[in-house]
C-alpha cells in the first residue's frame, strides 16, 4: 500500500526569514507567534509605518497589539526576526510537503505545497523535516531537493530518494572459448531466415590450444530501500565444474585440446573428436565411416555415402548420394537427389534446397528455398522461409509446425503434408493399415474356399485346415484392428500447432493435421495460417508483413 506523509512548518523552524519585497518588511507565523521582522533604517526600501504593518497584521487574522510595540520595533529594527503575540492559528498558513512511498519501497516521491501569505515557506528545513517524519534516509537526491524549493515546481511530484537494488554476485566459474550452442552463432536475416555461409556446427581446434579459462568470482552488492532497509543480495550456487573428456587434458585449472579436432560441451564434460576435413568425397578418398565429425569443403560425388557419429557440414549441392549422421547435417548449398539422395540425421538438418531426396530427420529442419518432390519425415518443426519458400510435391509428414510461403503448385499436384503427429506412428498406421486390407482380402478368399468344400465328399480334411486357419486371420484382424485404433488415438495433431502459408495454399495439395483432412476447396488460400484449436482446424489471415513467431531452431540435444 503507497504510504503518504506531509509536514507543515514547526516549531523547530529558526532559519531567518525572507523580508517582503515590496513593504520591506516581513511578518510571518513562527514557533507559535506572530514574528516581524524589521530590517535596519539603512537597508529599508521605503519609510516603515506603524500602521503599513497593523494593515498587514489585520489581512492575516493576527490579533492586534498596541501600536506602541509596533513604533518600538520599527525603531529597533535591525533585521532580526522579533515576536509580537502569541499566533497558533498561523501553523495552518505555512507550506506543506507531502511524501509518498511506493509499494515496494524504492522511490519516494515530494510535492511541495506552497504557503500562503504569511505562512512558513518551502525550506531545507521543512524539507528534512518531512523527509525525517516519513523515515526516508537512503538514497536522498540532492538536486531534487533544491527543486522542491523553487516555485516552478510546486505542486509536481517529484523523485527525492531512489532505493539501491541489490545485485547478485557471481560465483568463480569456468568459461568455454568455443561455441557451446551448436549451430550458432548464425547470421539471422529479416523474419528469422539464416544465412547458411554463417551457419557452424563444428568447431575445429589444434592440439594444446586453450578450451577454457577460470573466471574469478565476483562478490554480492546489497542494496537499500528508502527507508535504510537492507536488502540482501543472494550468490547464486556454484555452476557445476567442467570436466576433460576423450581429447582434453587439464593443466593448471585450464583444459587443453590434446589433439586437431572438434571440440563440443556434453553433460559438463569438454571433449575434442577427431575431425576429417575433406576438400571433396569421390574416387579419391571412398566412403567416410567415421565415429567423429566430418567437413566436406566441396560436395559429394554420386553413389558415395558418409556415415558419421558427430556433425556433418557439406560445401556445395549433393546428388544421388547418402548421409548418416548422429547429429546435424548442414548442407550449404541443396540436394538434388534424383529419387537416390538419402539421409538420417538424429539432429537437425539445414539446407538451401532439397529435391528428389529421402529425408528422415529427428530434429528440426530449415530450408531457406524449397522442398521439391522430396519424402520427407521430421520429428521437429519444418521451416521453408527465403527465396521460394515452396514445399511441393512428394510427401511430407511433420511432428511440430510448418512455417513456409507456399505449398503446391498448379503445375505439380499432389503435394501431400501431414502436420502435428509423429512420422514414426504414421508410418507404422498406415503400413499396418495396408497389411490389414491385404489380409481382409486373404481372408475373403479363404472364407470362399471354405464355403466351396464344406460338405463335398473328400474335402472334409481340407474344410478343416481352412476352418483354422479363417479362425486365425480373424484373430489377427481383431488385434490388428486394436491396434490400429491404438495408433489412430496417438495420430491427433495437438492443439497450438500451425501451418503458416505467408503467400498461397494451392489447390489440389492435401493438408492433414495428424489423420483429419483439411479441406482446401478449388480456391487458393493466401496469406493464411491454419491452426488447431480445441480438436479443430482454424483458418486465420495473416496481416500484411505480419511473421508469426518462429520456432526456436537452435540444434538439437545431443543424442
Amino acid at each position: 500500500m503507497r504510504k503518504n506523509f506531509s509536514i507543515s512548518a514547526k516549531e523547530s523552524y529558526t532559519a531567518p526569514m525572507a523580508l517582503d519585497s515590496h513593504s520591506s518588511f516581513d511578518l510571518r507565523y513562527h514557533n507559535g507567534w506572530a514574528v516581524l521582522t524589521i530590517p535596519p533604517l539603512h537597508e529599508r526600501r521605503r519609510p516603515i509605518y506603524a500602521d503599513d504593518v497593523a494593515a498587514r497584521m489585520r489581512l492575516l487574522g493576527i490579533p492586534p497589539v498596541p501600536a506602541r510595540q509596533l513604533r518600538e520595533c520599527l525603531e529597533n529594527g535591525d533585521g532580526t526576526p522579533q515576536p509580537i503575540i502569541p499566533w497558533p492559528e498561523g501553523k495552518s498558513l505555512g507550506a506543506q510537503i507531502l511524501i509518498t512511498i511506493n509499494d515496494n519501497q524504492m522511490e519516494a516521491h515530494a510535492q511541495a505545497i506552497p504557503s500562503k501569505p504569511g505562512g512558513r515557506p518551502v525550506d531545507e528545513a521543512l524539507i528534512h523535516e518531512a523527509l525525517q517524519n516519513a523515515g526516508v534516509v537512503f538514497g536522498l537526491r540532492q538536486k531534487a531537493l533544491h527543486w522542491l524549493q523553487d516555485s516552478q515546481y510546486a505542486h509536481r511530484s517529484i523523485l527525492v530518494a531512489q532505493g539501491e537494488k541489490p545485485f547478485a554476485g557471481e560465483p568463480a566459474r569456468t568459461e568455454c572459448l568455443f561455441v557451446t550452442q551448436r549451430g550458432r552463432p548464425w547470421k539471422e536475416i529479416q523474419g528469422g531466415r539464416i544465412d547458411l555461409k554463417e551457419l557452424h556446427f563444428i568447431q575445429d581446434r589444434k592440439a594444446d590450444d586453450a578450451l577454457t579459462r577460470p573466471i574469478p568470482a565476483r562478490p554480492p552488492l546489497h542494496g537499500s530501500d528508502v527507508l535504510g532497509n537492507p536488502l540482501h543480495a543472494e550468490t547464486p550456487p556454484n555452476p557445476p565444474p567442467l570436466h576433460a573428456g576423450e581429447g582434453v587434458y587439464e593443466e593448471d585449472g585450464v583444459l587443453y585440446a590434446a589433439l586437431d579436432g572438434n571440440v563440443r560441451l556434453q553433460a559438463n564434460v569438454v571433449t575434442v573428436e577427431p575431425l576429417v576435413t575433406v576438400e571433396s568425397v569421390d574416387y579419391g578418398t571412398g566412403n567416410i565411416d567415421f565415429d567423429g565429425s566430418v567437413s566436406v569443403e566441396g560436395g559429394v560425388a554420386d553413389g558415395f555415402h558418409i556415415h558419421a557419429g558427430g556433425d556433418v557440414q557439406i560445401g556445395k549441392t549433393l546428388g544421388r548420394s547418402q548421409v548418416k549422421t548422429q547429429r546435424n547435417l548442414l548442407i550449404r548449398g541443396g540436394w538434388a537427389g534424383d529419387g537416390e539422395g538419402k539421409a538420417q540425421v538424429k539432429g537437425d538438418l539445414y539446407a538451401k534446397f532439397l529435391e528428389g531426396s529421402s529425408l528422415q530427420v529427428e530434429g528440426n529442419i530449415h530450408v531457406t528455398e524449397a522442398i521439391l518432390h522430396s519424402e520427407v519425415e521430421v520429428n521437429g518443426n519444418l521451416v521453408v522461409i527465403g527465396g521460394r519458400g515452396e514445399i511441393t510435391g512428394g510427401i511430407t509428414a511433420v511432428g511440430g509446425s510448418v512455417f513456409c510461403r507456399r505449398i503446391g503448385s498448379p503445375y505439380s499436384p499432389g503435394t501431400r503434408l501431414y502436420v502435428g503427429c509423429s512420422p514414426k506412428l504414421l508410418t507404422q498406421f498406415q503400413n499396418l493399415a495396408a497389411s490389414l486390407r491385404d489380409l481382409r482380402d486373404e481372408t475373403d478368399e479363404l472364407e470362399r474356399r471354405l464355403n466351396w468344400t464344406t460338405g463335398r465328399r473328400g474335402m472334409e480334411e481340407e474344410a478343416k485346415a481352412l476352418t483354422r486357419t479363417v479362425k486365425t486371420h480373424y484373430k489377427r484382424l481383431g488385434d490388428g484392428a486394436k491396434e490400429l485404433k491404438s495408433l489412430k488415438n496417438h495420430l491427433s495433431a495437438p492443439d497450438g500447432t500451425i501451418l503458416v502459408a505467408e503467400d498461397r495454399l494451392v489447390p489440389g495439395s492435401i493438408i492433414s493435421f495428424g489423420l483429419d483432412e483439411f479441406s482446401l476447396g478449388d480456391k487458393a488460400l493466401e496469406k493464411v495460417m491454419l491452426r488447431r484449436e480445441n480438436g479443430r482446424t482454424v483458418v486465420h489471415g495473416l496481416k500484411p508483413g505480419e511473421i508469426p513467431s518462429l520456432p526456436s531452431l537452435t540444434a538439437s540435444s545431443e543424442p
